[in-house]
């Protein structure tokens, strides 16, 4: 199918985000692929994770006109030549793009799921899980693992302690809800603006960093 949803965040940021119903071959006709996407496409060999791969590059299309060269860190971040700051995300059939011109972004889609609970002690602190009512309870915490999945994107750094150096400002849950995150290490401080809302059965978190 066409894009599933695209959001104009404010003048400098959009959301863009993709339900995968095609087959890869269909996906493949949508864009043109860089030599660097090749490359990396052949590294997949699950069905889903080579149509994941090609919807996000069709959501960038979307947005530029043309799917742009992706280029990585060594931690693995995406990011482009043209002076626009990206993340990825995808969850089962949907893939997602965030693409700003003015900071780095981060964006996380989660659907809904009861095994979030089983992980929720690694994650949560005491001041976060204390605004959890149980009749919310795994769609507040999915936006609590969003908001610090976020975070992680921002920064590029897979090894942030999601209890010590990662803290959302506790917020009430509702289907779409606003908070504010603080990435705090030995070697930086950083505030996070946080969005949250939800669509059909996909949660969806999205941030930049505040500048």
């Amino acid at each position: 199918m066409p894009l599933f949803a695209r959001k104009e965040i404010d003048s400098t940021a959009v959301l863009l985000l993709w339900k995968i119903t095609e087959e890869e071959s269909e996906l493949l006709s949508l864009i043109t692929l860089h030599t660097s996407d090749k490359e990396r496409f052949k590294r997949f060999t699950h069905q889903n994770k080579r149509k994941e791969f090609l919807a996000l590059r069709c959501c960038l299309s979307e947005y530029f006109g043309q799917n742009p060269e992706v280029f990585y860190t060594i931690d693995g971040k995406p990011y482009l030549s043209n002076n626009h700051f990206i993340s990825f995300s995808h969850s089962r059939q949907y893939a997602g793009v965030m693409v700003s011109k003015a900071a780095e972004v981060g964006l996380d889609l989660e659907l809904h799921r009861e095994g979030i609970l089983r992980i929720a002690h690694k994650f949560m602190r005491p001041e976060e899980d204390a605004t959890v009512i149980e009749e919310n309870r795994i769609a507040h915490t999915t936006y609590y693992w969003g908001a610090k999945e976020v975070m992680v994107k921002i920064t590029g750094n897979r090894k942030l302690n999601f209890l010590k150096e990662l803290a959302v400002k506790p917020f009430t849950y509702s289907s779409y809800q606003k908070s504010t995150g603080l990435i705090n290490t030995k070697t930086y401080c950083k505030e996070v603006c946080l969005f949250f809302e939800k669509q059909e059965d996909l949660y969806i978190t999205y941030g930049w960093e505040k500048t």
